[in-house]
């Protein structure tokens, strides 16, 4: 929790040894599953289990929830180009760095 109270979620350079934290990132709810886009721009942000919480999209460049999507525990991205499957995420949202850090 954040000094207002709210929850937040902790953003750490893995480049650094020991990682070291960046910033905090306030959500609306506790997190449960945090996972990205392909391309890396969103971050979705889970809420509890089986609850009725709102999953958080936001903005990785700004650190900024710039939207939110209905209840979700389980995520992941399917896009279409020209009516066929070109790409699928994954729930992990593992090396999702497309270029880098500005």
């Amino acid at each position: 929790m954040n000094d207002g109270g709210m929850p937040d979620v902790h953003v750490f350079d893995m480049n650094a040894s020991p990682p070291q934290e960046l910033r905090l990132v306030a959500v609306s709810h506790v997190p449960h599953w945090i996972t990205f886009s392909i391309d890396g721009r969103f971050a979705y942000v889970a809420g509890r289990k089986g609850s009725e919480d709102v999953t958080d999209v936001i903005d990785v460049p700004t650190y900024q929830r710039v939207s939110s999507l209905g209840p979700s525990e389980d995520l992941l991205e399917v896009d279409f180009a020209d009516g066929s499957l070109v790409a699928v995420g994954n729930q992990f949202g593992i090396g999702r760095i497309t270029s880098p850090a500005t």
